[in-house]
């Protein structure tokens, strides 16, 4: 059965880390979505697909994101790609 992993928590907090340490660990099993967000890619945060505001409220318009939210004044999103690999049994531990 496959599974998805929710990695949570506050900024600064270490959620990058632990996720660099176990795609290193477990990188022939496992997927790890793309994190859209409305922050430059030159911020210096974490790894993630920049967006424009414009470009961030199209692809909710158009149902991309199986998830997202707004925080610290930006806008997160997760795509729908998740739901995919987990369809595909991609995802599978």
């Amino acid at each position: 059965m496959p599974k998805l992993f929710y990695v949570l928590g506050a900024s600064g907090a270490g959620k990058d880390s632990l996720i660099d340490a176990v795609r290193d660990q477990f990188s022939d099993r496992l997927m790890v979505a793309h994190r859209y967000i409305t922050r430059p890619a030159s911020a210096g945060s974490e790894n993630h697909v920049a967006l424009s505001d414009a470009e961030f409220d199209l692809r909710v318009e158009r149902g991309l994101f199986t998830m997202q939210w707004r925080a610290n004044g930006m806008r997160y999103g997760v795509g729908r790609e998740v739901e995919n690999w987990l369809e595909a049994g991609w995802m599978s531990w």
